[in-house]
């Protein structure tokens, strides 16, 4: 009986954080008898060679290794290394992972595996083995963190150009790179704006068309009315009063900061059954009569961070592992422009200087940014027909709260390059767990995808079939 890989692609930082909520893989493998393999990200989570990442990302003779093209390279490896090592006479399944344990010795990788139902009936024979692949991008907004995880299907577009395929399928949980994002790197260096991307979408358009124009509007109008505040005489400390710091401010950013990655985060992870931004927007609409515009703004963070006896609105002195990564790879690839205007956004003014961001990069390593090296590299001319006349068996999945849902790939391709969205639908929702709350529209959403699966692995049997093979 046929049994094919599910894998997962690690994002920007350890794996074990997605292990618990990914759920699309293991919901949907016994019904295929599919093996389950999670493959973290090179310098992430336990798949850091030359000691610390941050050891590595301090010593240019070793930092080089931290790349895209490396990470991508990980991947065929271990999924080439399994197919090989299936695909002959399997006379005890348990010797899979006595071989994983040379992979991770050698290539300094962490993956996990889980065999559920995968052949158990099976203990030798031929097998032949498909493999579908899943990736979600991320975003952390944890001070400058911005991520972005593409790779599977750069994986299934370079593999199939190159003439060796070492996956059929791919599901990608939003994926701008693919052909939005990369047509606009080269014309333009404004892709972003904050959590939304340069065609026009950004959250507190989210927040104004989902919630009420009042909550848009009293956003908008906080951050004048916090400086101001801040340059009175104990300004700092009134602000401190007024939000229940833990610590008092030292300056004005550092509140804006906080509010500014509340209000982002609710936008992407819009999830069901809550909807975090109809809680922060209900909380600061619906406060008494009277309250000023900080009294409101207030109300939304305790809406969003439940009551405690005070918020925590200083970064923290430890950068984390995404954090560390991500600043070398935006610096050393990934260019990521992030900007907004001064009128555009319910934010405030926060353009993109190409300058003062290379100026940072040679400051933090003394290498500068390369803005067009992706492009370069992987291509991006003319992308939506090179993903027309060369790509196949790829979905890009997005949820329309998402913000980043604007930069996603929302046009059919071809028949075998498509989208699957949802109105309601937030960032990565339906490679999640599946609960018996879920909305109906979400339920849809998985169903369609999991037998667009269903058919890549009955044509590739039925192709291999037809050749005797």
């Amino acid at each position: 009986e046929n049994a094919p890989i599910f894998a997962y692609f690690g994002e920007e930082g350890p794996i074990d954080e997605d292990l618990p909520i990914i759920g699309l893989l293991n919901d949907n493998a016994p019904r295929f008898k599919a093996l389950i393999i999670y493959i973290e990200h090179r310098f992430y989570g336990k798949s850091v060679p030359f000691g610390t990442l941050d050891e590595v990302i301090n010593n240019e003779n070793t930092r080089g290794y931290f790349s895209s093209a490396q990470a991508i390279a990980d991947y065929a490896e271990v999924l080439v290394y399994l197919k090989e090592k299936l695909s002959a006479k399997i006379h005890r399944l348990s010797s899979l992972e006595d071989h994983m344990g040379e992979v991770s010795d050698s290539k300094q990788l962490y993956a996990s595996l889980s065999f559920g139902e995968f052949d158990k009936s099976r203990q030798s024979g031929q097998a032949v083995l498909p493999a579908a692949v899943y990736g979600g991008t991320n975003l952390k907004l944890d001070g400058d963190s911005l991520s972005l995880d593409d790779d599977s299907a750069w994986l299934l577009m370079t593999t199939v150009c190159s003439g060796r395929r070492m996956i059929d399928g791919a599901l990608i949980g939003f994926a701008p790179g693919v052909v939005r994002l990369l047509t606009e790197w080269l014309s333009a260096l404004r892709l972003f704006d904050l959590a939304g991307v340069a065609s026009g979408c950004d959250v507190g358009e989210l927040v104004g068309e989902e919630a009420s124009e009042s909550c848009y509007e009293t956003i908008r109008n906080s951050w004048s009315v916090i400086d101001e505040v801040a340059t009175r005489p104990n300004g700092l400390s009134f602000l401190s009063q007024r939000f229940k710091t833990c610590s008092p401010l030292d300056t004005s950013l550092e509140l804006k900061d906080y509010l500014d990655t509340m209000y982002a985060v609710a936008a992407q992870y819009n999830h069901p059954p809550t909807y975090p931004v109809t809680v922060v927007c209900g909380s600061i609409d619906g406060a008494p009569d009277g309250t000023d515009i900080l009294g409101r703004i207030f109300a939304g963070v305790v809406a969003y961070g439940g009551e405690r006896s005070c918020y925590e609105m200083k970064k923290s002195n430890s950068a984390s592992q995404t954090n560390l990564g991500w600043s070398w790879q935006t610096c050393s690839e990934l260019v990521m422009p992030i900007g907004r205007g001064s009128n555009d956004t319910m934010f405030p003014s926060a353009p993109f200087s190409l300058n003062d961001f290379t100026n940072s990069c040679m400051s933090k390593y003394g290498v500068p940014p390369r803005p067009r090296w992706v492009t370069t590299y992987y291509g991006s001319h003319d992308i939506k027909l090179v993903l027309q006349r060369f790509a196949s068996n790829i979905i890009f999945s997005n949820g329309l709260r998402d913000p980043y849902s604007s930069g996603g790939v929302l046009e059919k391709i071809s028949d075998s390059v498509l989208p699957i969205y949802t109105v309601n639908g937030s960032h990565c929702l339906d490679i999640l767990t599946s609960s018996q709350g879920d909305p109906q529209w979400l339920v849809m959403q998985r169903q369609v995808e999991i037998e667009i699966i269903r058919g890549w692995f009955a044509k590739y049997y039925a192709d291999l079939h037809a050749l005797q093979i």
